[in-house]
């Protein structure tokens, strides 16, 4: 039942995202003066998608919540993820999008792994790359080395350390099917 109403919301998402980005381009592409001027009530309509935007960072807070508990349930239940994370020791990487204004950090210490938005203070290692880029790298769906060869990612820090989180994204992997 549960997976059935993410599947509707991700694919509602998925739309709305698409219709934003139609709507964004055009707004690039003409001076915004004059489309103001043509539609006064654009200024209102924008004011009211912000407005509505207030529960954005509970959300934003309560999906990366989900995120970090379904890793320590998966940490629990997983033998392989658990070893994965053991050996790994400790281990920082801060995500620099270069797509989006925004950036974030994945942690692994204590037999735990966790996400978090901003950056950690001093990272074992910095990731950059566009935002899909990213999720792909993170849910295994697409290889650390391959990205790296490729330059769809850099990465600054040591090699030997970026190696650590290559057993976390095979489980990933696997986790997909």
């Amino acid at each position: 039942m549960v997976i059935e109403e993410i599947d509707k919301i991700v694919g509602m998402f998925n739309d709305l995202m698409k219709e934003i980005a139609a709507v964004l381009e055009t707004l690039k592409k003409e001076d915004i003066g004059d489309i103001l001027e043509k539609e006064p009530e654009l200024l209102k309509r924008l004011f009211d998608i912000g407005e509505g935007m207030d529960n954005l960072p509970k959300m934003i807070k309560d999906g990366i919540d989900i995120i970090n508990e379904s890793m320590e349930a998966f940490t629990r239940r997983y033998d392989e993820l658990k070893q994965a994370v053991d050996e790994a020791g400790e281990l920082g990487i801060n995500f620099e999008l270069s797509d989006v204004p925004i950036g974030f950090y994945l942690e692994m210490k204590e037999g735990k792994i966790s996400i978090g938005l901003g950056e950690l203070e001093e990272p074992t290692l910095m990731i950059k790359a566009e935002m899909p880029t990213i999720i792909k790298l993170l849910t295994g769906e697409l290889d650390g080395m391959e990205a790296f060869i490729s330059e769809k990612i850099a990465i600054e820090g040591s090699a030997g350390e970026a190696m650590k989180i290559l057993p976390l994204q095979e489980f990933m992997k696997q986790l997909r099917g």
